[in-house]
């Protein structure tokens, strides 16, 4: 769920993304957990995040907040069910 956009498939996600940090776009990218529960086979994340661009991509510094909710998967590990971020940054 991406901000200005609306809710989109997973293929068009991975149309969508990958431009964002492509080689030499990004310089950095910090992602900083304010709180995580674990609810059976289902957890959420709620969180903040830096990213700085390089000057090639004539990006200014972002910076914003995200509610994810993982999955629990057969093996065991977690997955992205769902997944919301926004830019504080307008």
């Amino acid at each position: 769920m991406p901000p200005g956009l609306p809710s989109r498939s997973k293929d068009d996600l991975r149309e969508i993304m990958p431009p964002r940090f492509a080689p030499d776009t990004v310089s950095s990218f910090v992602i900083e957990l304010d709180e995580l529960n674990v609810l059976g086979d289902f957890a959420y994340a709620r969180g903040h995040y830096t990213c700085d661009y390089t000057a090639k991509s004539g990006e200014p510094r972002s910076d914003g907040k995200f509610l994810s909710i993982l999955k629990r998967q057969k093996d065991g590990g977690w997955k992205f069910h769902i997944d919301c971020f926004n830019s504080n940054v307008s």
